[in-house]
Formats: C-alpha cells, structure tokens, sequence
C-alpha cells in the first residue's frame, strides 16, 4: 500500500512540477527553471533509487535532498511572483486612476 502512495503521489508532483517548468520556459524565467530542472533531476534520481533498490544506503540522503530542493524552490517562486503581480496589479490602477 506505500508503495502505491509514492507512486501515486510522484506522479502528481511530477505532473505539477512539469507545468511549472513549463510556464517559467514560457515566461523566460531562466534562473528558476534551471533550478527546477535540478530539484526534478534529483527527483528523478531519487525515484530511481527507491524503485530499483540500487544503492539504497544513499536513499535517505537523497529524499532529504530532494524535499529540500523542491521546498525552497517552491517556496521561492511563490515569494518572488506574487509580489511581482501586486506590483503590477498597483501600477496598472494607478494608470486607470492617477489620483491614487
């Protein structure tokens, strides 16, 4: 049943983490899509560990990796673009009402 749930839940990561990417390739945001392109990498790799049992040693290390990449880039685009929107989102009212 573990196994299951990993597998389940890797796949909506993965599935989520693909659009990401593929909005910031859309959008030019290079810096973040590298680093998501490395946190997926160690992803990947820590998924290949899991399922194929080759150097299990290394595995917890390599969660612990992974969920710490993915988090701080998560965290990282959702500090960086919202901010980004409400910037914009003040700009654009204050080019409909000058007053404000």
């Amino acid at each position: 049943m573990h196994d299951l749930m990993v597998t389940i839940s890797l796949l909506f990561l993965l599935a989520a983490v693909i659009s990401l990417l593929r909005g910031l390739y859309v959008n030019r945001e290079i810096s973040f899509l590298i680093a998501g392109i490395v946190s997926l990498v160690v992803l990947v790799a820590s998924a290949m560990i899991y399922y194929t049992g080759l150097f299990v040693s290394v595995l917890p290390w390599e969660q612990r990796l992974s969920f710490g990449l993915l988090t701080i880039w998560l965290m990282s685009l959702d500090w960086v673009f919202p901010r980004q929107r409400s910037r914009l989102n003040r700009l654009e009212a204050h080019e409909f009402c000058p007053k404000l």
